[in-house]
């Protein structure tokens, strides 16, 4: 892969302990961040889950706070998040 600029300091794959390692899916409580132009093939479930431009990935995202797919990104398996927005209050 030819070098993209400042992005390059992520050329490996960092995996936060306690990681579980599931049959299709990779999970953790914490945050996930996907740098731009990575295959994952795997599910991701985390707190917040991050996928940068570029991006594959083979299986569902499910965050429990927010989910971020910036453009160009192909998913290939469901999204979903369970933070909810607030409404806003209706007048009267």
């Amino acid at each position: 892969m030819e070098p993209t600029g400042d992005h390059d300091w992520i050329k490996g794959c960092t995996l936060p302990d306690h990681t579980e390692l599931q049959e299709r899916t990779l999970k953790t409580d914490q945050d996930i961040v996907i740098g731009e132009r990575c295959r994952i093939d795997y599910g991701l479930l985390g707190n917040d889950v991050v996928v940068c431009e570029f991006s594959k990935i083979n299986g569902n995202i499910v965050a429990s706070g927010d989910a971020r797919i910036d453009n160009w990104c192909e998913i290939n398996g469901g999204t979903s998040s369970s933070r909810r927005t607030p409404t806003s209050a209706k007048g009267g």
